[in-house]
């Protein structure tokens, strides 16, 4: 059974609306042990707006106190289409809207996996705390006309249940 599924950030020209319960799970999430290869990304759209084709990406952003320099590393993410990756999804389809689901690929979890291991080394420094943070952004396209106003759309995040 999946833990829960986070609103990460809405995106796309709608207004950033987080709950206090999500909030506090996004919290406890340690991203220094979460296996990226289990994590999933769901993104909620209108039918007409489409994720283009490698236009799902994660970035992790690495830094510390007192340092001169961010370390951005991005990750382009791959739609999840099986059946057994949508289905926990259902919940979150409304009328009109669609939700797909992204991956990192193997190569890019075993990457990320080894930057999480250099945090985690990091940690025991002391030169200043680290501190790292997680963004989901999307490139989309209308596939069809649009309403007027705004375009309301989801993004989720999913860390298995005892994974980070």
């Amino acid at each position: 059974r999946l833990t829960a599924f986070a609103i990460l950030c809405a995106i796309l020209g709608g207004c950033m609306r987080v709950p206090v319960s999500t909030l506090y799970g996004l919290w406890s999430v340690d991203m220094t042990t979460a296996d990226p290869g289990l994590m999933r990304v769901a993104m909620r759209t209108p039918v007409g707006l489409a994720p283009r084709p490698g236009g799902m990406k994660l970035t992790y952003t690495a830094w510390r106190d007192g340092g001169k320099d961010k370390r951005v590393f991005d990750f382009i993410l791959s739609e999840a289409k099986e059946a057994a990756e949508l289905a926990p999804l259902a919940k979150y389809k409304r009328s009109g809207d669609v939700v797909s689901a992204f991956r990192l690929s193997p190569a890019d979890a075993q990457k990320l996996r080894a930057l999480q291991a250099e945090s985690r080394g990091e940690m025991t420094s002391f030169q200043g705390k680290p501190h790292g943070e997680i963004g989901i952004f999307a490139d989309a396209c209308r596939t069809v006309a649009l309403n007027s106003g705004p375009i309301l759309t989801s993004t989720y995040l999913l860390v298995p249940p005892n994974n980070g």
